[in-house]
């Protein structure tokens, strides 16, 4: 009976000297005999990379702050369109969109407060937008 191990990604386990010995010695043939040696981490054909599809950047950061299109789309001032095209691969952001899309991902809550008037933003009782708690 295999025993499975559920691994945290943030507390990788730690290896004792030997372990690191052993790892460091592998070649770069033997880190593959030993991959492909593993049922569960088989690389990929070519017929299942055909069947994958990528999912853009910009729908992994919509995602990741847990909004709709629309709501990212008026939260962020993007047009709706827009956004659509760039996350069906239709068009690319330019550069200067792609750094507010980083922006965007660094920081959700910051860059979502710019959509907010000055005088909406002084009186928030909530987190400002530099983060800092007002008072």
């Amino acid at each position: 009976m295999t025993k499975r191990l559920q691994l945290d990604p943030g507390n990788p386990p730690k290896l004792g000297p030997a372990q690191v010995a052993r790892l460091d010695a592998m070649t770069e043939e033997g880190i593959m005999a030993a991959a492909l040696a593993d049922p569960d981490a088989q690389p990929l054909t070519e017929e299942d990379l055909s069947r994958m599809k990528r999912v853009s950047r910009v729908k992994t950061i919509r995602h990741a702050a847990e909004l709709t299109q629309e709501e990212f789309s008026k939260r962020y001032r993007i047009p709706l369109g827009t956004l659509r095209d760039w996350e069906q691969g239709r068009s690319e952001p330019d550069p200067t969109a792609e750094a507010y899309l980083m922006l965007i991902a660094y920081d959700p809550k910051y860059c979502g407060c710019w959509h907010r008037r000055p005088v909406e933003r002084a009186r928030s009782t909530s987190v400002s937008c530099s983060g800092v708690v007002p008072g």
